[in-house]
């Protein structure tokens, strides 16, 4: 079986040379919800070894937990900041057998599965029936604004961290899957549009 990993990959507008602190910041976040001790700077490497061995002790609904609160701490963290922009992600665990999968935004995981593509997670464009409702019943609007629906004419995903502009309406919550690896799972793919 293999060992508890972490994988995140994530894009963004004007946060680029934030790329490795951001990414920290949510491992943080995800290490932090599962109780678990995680110093910026000191030794990351060794702490991801230690960190991971306590998740391996941890079930499957307190991870799915563990990451979503992480994303709305690090959106909370990134607004604080005042940087401007914003960015998707898609994090990737295994753990225990399991793959767990979250993305708010247009980050993609896909798995290989029998040489077959299968999407695993899903884009929260605003172009979508369920996140457009969710905008327009906040009182926000979405149009169709040079070939892309668009928030507020501005924002073409709905879930991200940051966007301070918009943030009564974008918002940083993850959906999150979760499937037991099989052998018949190749391997996965997780990307961003960058």
């Amino acid at each position: 079986m293999a060992k508890d990993i972490l994988f995140i990959v994530r894009e963004g507008e004007e946060v680029k040379s934030k790329t490795v602190t951001l990414s920290l910041l949510i491992l943080k976040e995800i290490l932090n919800r599962l109780s678990l001790v995680f110093l910026m700077g000191m030794g990351v490497l060794r702490q991801l070894k230690v960190a991971m061995a306590e998740v391996s002790k941890r079930c499957g609904d307190a991870i799915e937990e563990a990451i979503k609160e992480a994303y709305l701490t690090t959106d909370m963290d990134f607004l604080k900041e005042d940087v401007g922009g914003s960015t998707c992600c898609v994090t990737a665990m295994i753990h225990e057998g399991d793959l767990v999968v979250s993305n708010p935004g247009d980050c993609r995981a896909v798995l290989s599965r029998n040489g077959v593509a299968e999407a695993l997670t899903s884009d929260h464009h605003v172009s979508r029936q369920d996140e457009r409702a969710r905008i327009e019943a906040l009182g926000g609007y979405v149009d169709f604004c040079h070939g892309v629906w668009r928030i507020q004419d501005s924002l073409a995903v709905s879930r991200a961290i940051g966007n301070k502009h918009l943030k009564q309406w974008v918002i940083a919550e993850p959906e999150t899957k979760s499937l037991k690896i099989q052998p018949e799972c190749e391997f996965l793919i997780l990307a961003s549009g960058y």
